[in-house]
């Protein structure tokens, strides 16, 4: 497989190619948050709503819910392929958009370009989660939830920026919207060609920014050099040292232990389908499966995607505040939610995935009644106070929720299912995203402050989910976790493993000599 070696890529090794992987993914999780809120923000903009030739709450409801229905049908092509690509859909979307005269071209346009973010949010962690080593999995992850709520910062401030400094009621909507293109051509900026010359190869080989593949995909798919030159470069180690040999040992036994299982296409699908409901297989993936479901609707039924799209109308309707003050308060509050967002990644490793999560919903219960009381009472000074008790919201969310939603069904599923978890996880997130953005309007007519007492209690249902039902997987590799998940599994896994924990508890002891030594 040719890799070109541009801007020296081929030589990077150990944590500057993490880093290298984890920029280019952190960008496409920037366009990810970006995607999500920019038309939200935009959704009582007086030019945009006359081109679409609507005020109707439902039909804007719809237009910025729209973006879900494209997103689910892409975790679905994901789940049935689990191949990297959809960057491009996303630029001919966005430039559709941007150039809208009429409500079926931004419909059109939004609908194309969350096909391609289906397709991203779905494969970015799993591809981070395959790089990282077992100690620095959860850091990596919260990482890109801290860039994927930047992405959401740079909307909302965009706009402001706009609405405060341009007197063209035109560009303060068309600008916005085109620049989700640039999220999408940075990461999609070249493809590598393969020998294979079959549709699935090549759809793979469309990978990001010349980085090569994950090891354990290589593995996969019988790639046993390229991938044990991948996972020495990972680990910064010859090919020949006893950590990449190990690693390698425990990959080709589960490798080929799920390979005398796995179906594949439709018929891995039909499987997944009927293991959600019942299951009586070793691998327990009725289990992991149900679990990725759980957690995502737990995430989508908290209120965020009710109060990210939809809090300049809350501010401006229901707490009286002004316009540009209403926009102005979002920003701030995205801002909050993007530092909280560094908390998660100070102890998800360090506390483990279930006090991390019971922790962030506790936050997340208390700060979703306080705001409530303050939507109820309905008036300015109310409305401070909401303020107050919304920033308490996202730190409990960025906190808990957040990165562990999108982390926890990157781990659990075995080799061959990972990005089927990923998919359930994407379509589970989408589908419940639609049902909330889609009704938000309606229900802020209908029930007031009443319908935020739904997303109290969904956020307090979290916490028994971590409890009861969350396995540990704390500085676990991935092949760790499937044994705990599954008992039966080949000898020689257990026994390569320990030489994996071995270097990883040598390199926490050498971090913290380090730091002694500073």
């Amino acid at each position: 497989m040719w890799q070109p070696n541009i801007l020296g890529i081929k030589s990077l090794r150990g944590n500057k190619l993490v880093s290298a992987y984890m920029i280019v993914c952190g960008v496409a999780f920037m366009m990810f948050g970006y995607d999500q809120a920019v038309l939200g923000a935009l959704s009582s903009n007086p030019s945009l709503l006359h081109h679409m030739g609507t005020t109707n709450p439902l039909i804007v409801g719809c237009i910025v819910a729209i973006f879900s229905i494209g997103a689910i049908f892409g975790s679905i092509v994901t789940l049935l392929i689990g191949y990297l690509i959809g960057c491009c859909l996303l630029v001919v979307g966005a430039a559709l958009q941007a150039a809208s005269f009429i409500l079926g071209q931004m419909i059109a346009g939004r609908l194309i370009a969350s096909f391609g973010v289906g397709f991203i949010s779905c494969t970015i962690p799993l591809l981070a989660s395959e790089i990282a080593r077992p100690n620095r999995r959860g850091i990596l992850i919260a990482a890109l939830f801290t860039l994927a709520v930047l992405g959401i910062v740079v909307a909302d401030w965009m706009i402001f920026g706009l609405l405060t400094n341009t007197t063209n009621p035109e560009l303060i909507w068309r600008f916005p919207v085109a620049f989700q293109s640039f999220f999408g051509i940075f990461t999609a900026v070249c493809t590598r060609n393969s020998d294979e010359g079959t549709l699935t190869e090549l759809s793979r080989q469309a990978t990001i920014f010349f980085l090569p593949e994950s090891p354990r995909w290589l593995y996969a798919q019988g790639h046993i050099e390229a991938a044990n030159n991948v996972l020495a470069r990972v680990y910064d180690e010859p090919e020949n040292s006893e950590l990449v040999q190990a690693t390698y040992a425990a990959l080709k036994a589960e490798v080929d232990d799920e390979e005398r299982r796995e179906d594949k296409g439709f018929a891995l699908f039909a499987q997944c389908f009927k293991a959600m409901f019942w299951d009586t297989t070793d691998l327990q993936l009725g289990r992991r499966l149900r679990l990725c479901f759980l957690i995502m609707m737990l995430q989508e039924m908290s209120g965020l995607n009710v109060i990210v799209p939809y809090t300049n109308t809350l501010f401006g309707i229901d707490l009286k505040f002004s316009a540009t003050r209403s926009i102005m308060v979002a920003s701030i509050i995205q801002v909050a939610w993007a530092v909280f967002t560094t908390c998660g990644m100070l102890t998800i490793e360090r506390w483990g995935r279930r006090p991390t999560l019971m922790l962030g919903t506790v936050i997340c219960t208390l700060g979703m009644i306080g705001f409530t009381v303050s939507i109820a009472i309905g008036t300015e000074s109310a409305g401070w106070a909401g303020m107050i008790m919304l920033i308490i919201f996202f730190f409990g969310f960025a906190f808990g929720m957040l990165p562990m939603s999108w982390l926890y069904p990157s781990e659990i599923l075995p080799l061959h299912m990972r990005h089927v978890g990923l998919g359930v996880a994407g379509i589970t997130t989408w589908l419940f995203t639609f049902l909330t953005v889609f009704t938000g309007p309606i229900s802020f007519t209908a029930t007031g402050y009443k319908i935020f007492i739904l997303y109290i209690i969904f956020n307090a249902l979290a916490f028994p989910y971590a409890y009861f039902l969350m396995v540990e997987t704390k500085n676990m590799t991935l092949e760790e976790i499937n044994l705990a998940f599954s008992p039966v599994a080949a000898a020689s896994i257990l026994g390569a493993q320990e030489i994996v924990r071995r270097d990883v508890e040598k390199d926490e002891m050498v971090g913290q000599v380090t730091e002694k030594e500073r």
